[in-house]
């Protein structure tokens, strides 16, 4: 639910689009994560959810940057629809409790677990 994308500096800059139900908590306050994220975005700001693109594109726009230069991490069928409807990169990293069925095929990477995910995989794409 991650889109990242490179910054000034050539460093990846994580930004995220988050499901409506889960905004008022995420980040979790204890996380100490928050102050990595320059943008977050709810699908109650945008006129439609997932897997609509509007999340992602959103995303993108207070990022500064257009849409391709992005890659988005995602776990779910609708957010992997969404990701590549914005014309996203998209690294799957299936939910076993959500499996995203054929929506896996839609994505450009797929990984077994977020153990996996590193600077190393974001950086097979282009932007």
């Amino acid at each position: 639910m991650r889109p990242a994308r490179r910054g000034p500096r050539g460093r990846w800059t994580p930004s995220a689009g988050l499901p409506a139900r889960t905004r008022s908590a995420w980040p979790p306050p204890r996380s100490g994560i928050a102050g990595l994220f320059r943008a977050t975005v709810s699908s109650e700001e945008v006129p439609r959810g997932k897997p609509a693109p509007d999340v992602y594109l959103e995303a993108a726009r207070r990022l500064g940057v257009d849409a391709s230069a992005c890659v988005a991490i995602e776990d779910s069928h609708n957010g992997i629809l969404s990701a590549k409807a914005a014309g996203m990169g998209c690294i799957a990293i299936p939910n076993e409790r959500f499996p995203p069925g054929g929506a896996e095929d839609e994505a450009d990477l797929v990984l077994p677990s977020i153990r996996e995910l590193t600077v190393d995989a974001v950086r097979l794409f282009p932007g």
